[in-house]
């Protein structure tokens, strides 16, 4: 079964999943990301001191997966997923959809035909909560196209179209030898939306690996990161949701960010690309991540509750022997923490009913 977070570029090069982090608003409890994931409790952690304004939080051993909660009212479950921790979450995940067949062995449940775990993950945390982070990587090993150093240099030249008007060029150094350990540059604001970062990948590891005493990278390596926040990294989700190949959505951002031209004319809407830079887009076209947001419906959350609740309401059942009015105390309490969007939610499903 494919993964799908990691696909070969059109113009060569590798496009990733580098880091992803989502909200569950309406839940309380860590064992609902666990569940979701495919985790067991035993595989995490607790630490001492929680973050981002949680108060509690669990970590797995390899520390590339966070759980947060316990945080104050409609802050829900905060899960963090490292760049490290993309391979191992999809791989529980992965097995967590894992069910029998009648040839005595096990298949993965997808979605769909076209499903990757990657997007059948994506699909069922928007179904219950909101990507917060997602961080999509171009790895080009041997840099056969553009260093960070070109990059600065182009937009100080004006040879760079782009609508962000914060960039910078930040350079590393060993204060004992005086030799180079980093070279990043940055399009963009941190707080922003969408912000690019591009670096030298191999004098990051080698500072690393220097440190450990292991052997030196010697290939050329820069690592191009597009850090989407929020609705942005929602829409990029949703893109790949409905079927958009992951290599296309990655360059089609890039390709909406900026444009590398010749400078052909006094305006820079009319200035020619760049032909290194057409080779880097390989033909995808810009994508325009901003939509507004599709609000959730009854449906929605029938699907969630079907998913993710199901096995808990039938053990409650059997344990009470059947009797309903358990379940019924359940109803009680949510119908006092009603907030508007569930008023909302349930005056559209009622209209739609009656419309029919």
């Amino acid at each position: 079964m494919n993964t799908g977070s990691s696909v070969t570029l059109k113009n060569g090069l590798t496009g990733l999943v580098d880091w992803l982090a989502f909200t569950l608003p309406d839940s309380t409890e860590p064992s609902d990301a666990m569940s979701l994931l495919g985790y067991s409790k035993n595989e995490f952690q607790s630490l001492s001191s929680g973050k981002f304004g949680y108060r509690s939080r669990l970590i797995t051993s390899s520390q590339n997966l966070n759980i947060l909660y316990d945080g104050n009212e409609g802050m829900g479950v905060h899960v963090i997923v490292t760049g490290s921790g993309i391979a191992d979450v999809l791989s529980h995940y992965f097995e967590k959809r894992l069910v029998s067949t009648p040839f005595e062995t096990t298949a993965y449940e997808a979605d769909t035909e076209q499903s990757t775990v990657l997007i059948d993950l994506f699909r069922e945390i928007c179904l219950c909560g909101r990507i917060t982070r997602l961080d999509l990587s171009v790895d080009d090993l041997g840099a056969r196209f553009f260093t960070p150093m070109e990059l600065s240099g182009l937009m100080e030249s004006g040879q760079c179209s782009t609508r962000y008007r914060n960039y910078n060029l930040y350079k590393g150094g060993s204060t004992s030898t005086g030799e180079m350990t980093g070279c990043t540059f940055n399009l963009g604001s941190r707080e922003s939306a969408c912000y690019l970062r591009v670096y030298d990948k191999q004098l990051e590891q080698n500072a690393k690996r220097q440190r450990r005493g292991e052997s030196l990278l010697t290939e050329p390596w820069i690592r191009w990161e597009l850090e989407l926040k929020e609705q942005r990294a929602n829409s990029a989700a949703q893109c790949l949701i409905k079927g958009m190949d992951l290599g296309d959505v990655i360059m089609g951002i890039l390709a909406n960010m900026l444009r590398l031209i010749n400078k052909d004319n006094d305006r820079k809407c009319r200035c020619s690309t760049l032909e290194k830079w057409e080779l880097f887009l390989a033909g995808v076209a810009g994508l325009r991540l901003y939509q507004p947001p599709e609000p959730r419906t009854i449906e929605d959350c029938l699907r969630w509750t079907e998913k993710q609740c199901a096995p808990t309401l039938a053990a409650l059942l059997a344990a009470f022997d059947g009797d309903l009015s358990i379940l019924m105390e359940l109803v009680n309490s949510g119908r006092g923490r009603f907030r508007p969007k569930h008023i909302r939610m349930i005056e559209e499903y009622q209209s739609r009913i009656q419309s029919k």
